[in-house]
């Protein structure tokens, strides 16, 4: 949908200066991005899923917090099985109200107390 210029340029210009980053590995092995302001993911990415670094970005993310949200598409059956493993939950769904226009997911983490 958008070139690697592109996407380059949204990670460097906006992405690594008004989010929290982390990064997983040397070489990566994976990285999230969080809206600090709304607790939002707003990306979540690992090179080799199932070694368990997907769940560690999570939990790091969720200390000291109450709730973490985050989107992800229908399709993607994957991811939200591993997010409901994670204790994510759906929370409403859209037809395709993004910019790839595919029906999504939002899913949330609440603390339990």
């Amino acid at each position: 949908m958008h070139s690697r210029e592109a996407v380059l340029a949204f990670y460097r210009d906006f992405v690594f200066k008004r989010r929290q980053v982390w990064v997983a590995g040397d070489p990566v092995l994976g990285f999230m991005a969080l809206d600090p302001a709304s607790d939002m993911v707003t990306a979540l990415y690992v090179a080799t899923p199932g070694m368990g670094i997907g769940r560690a970005l999570l939990n790091y993310a969720k200390t000291g917090r109450e709730r973490l949200s985050l989107w992800t598409f229908v399709a993607n059956e994957g991811a939200r099985r591993f997010y409901a493993r994670e204790g994510f939950r759906e929370v409403r769904r859209t037809q395709g109200d993004n910019e790839e226009r595919l029906p999504d997911v939002l899913m949330q983490w609440e603390r339990a107390g």
